[in-house]
């Protein structure tokens, strides 16, 4: 894709199809246009921003296929295409407002190898913390790759961490990400994804699993990790 950032990835809409919303496909020529219908509600579609396979889509032209296409509206539209068109062109072809609930944190690989500095001064005891109760306790601790040999040992760190959601609610978003994470471990290669897991005395106790959103950016999708452990998911991230 040529967005820098988005707030979805090609593995994430494939693995969360169907699940909150469902995802449509079309093609334009090279260009690649998805949209998204909420099941429970048809009438809350949107289109993404189109994938360009040949040329560019400036704000006129973005309107236009939309009206072609029946839609109202693009969401998850990056700060770059605003900045690269202008917000006075935009609004001349759209209302712009901002989406509530779609800020997120980005963090560069280096700083969180590392966890130096004041702003990660909390990851770092956390960390500590796990690392002192693993030397009291005497358990063993290992880390390992996830591939698709050793991913079904992720869905049973997932039951254990749904057993410990004592009050949770298990339906809505909360079934919808079991689902997620399933299919993404059972296409885990085919989806080009990376991931880990720890282990404790050679029971899966937490993962994580991250996909590529573009050349220099990688998405953490998904991240379990028992809470009778205090720190894991701050060592899962580190690592």
């Amino acid at each position: 894709s040529e967005h820098p950032n988005s707030e979805y990835s090609l593995a994430s809409t494939i693995v969360w199809d169907r699940c909150i919303m469902t995802t449509g496909c079309a093609m334009d020529g090279e260009d690649v246009f998805l949209s998204e219908t909420n099941p429970a509600d048809p009438k809350e579609r949107f289109l993404l921003l189109p994938i360009p396979g040949g040329g560019r889509f400036p704000p006129a032209a973005l309107k236009q296929k939309a009206l072609e296409a029946g839609f109202a509206e693009y969401r998850f539209v990056h700060d770059s295409y605003i900045a690269e068109h202008g917000m006075e062109e935009v609004e001349k072809h759209f209302k712009v407002s901002e989406q509530p609930g779609c800020a997120d944190y980005v963090y560069r690989a280096k700083d969180l190898a590392s966890l130096e500095g004041r702003d990660l001064a909390k990851k770092r005891n956390n960390i500590r913390q796990f690392e002192k109760e693993c030397v009291a306790h005497g358990w063993k601790v290992e880390t390992v790759r996830l591939s698709s040999a050793n991913a079904a040992a992720c869905v049973e760190c997932l039951e254990q961490w749904r057993n410990e959601q004592e009050d949770a609610n298990w339906t809505g978003i909360l079934a919808c990400e079991g689902s997620a994470i399933r299919r993404a471990l059972a296409d885990f290669e085919g989806l080009e994804f990376r991931g880990l897991m720890v282990l404790i005395n050679g029971a899966p106790r937490g993962f994580g699993v991250a996909g590529r959103l573009n050349r220099d950016t990688g998405v953490l999708l998904f991240e379990k990790a028992s809470e009778r452990y205090k720190g894991l998911y701050q060592y899962l991230d580190r690592e």
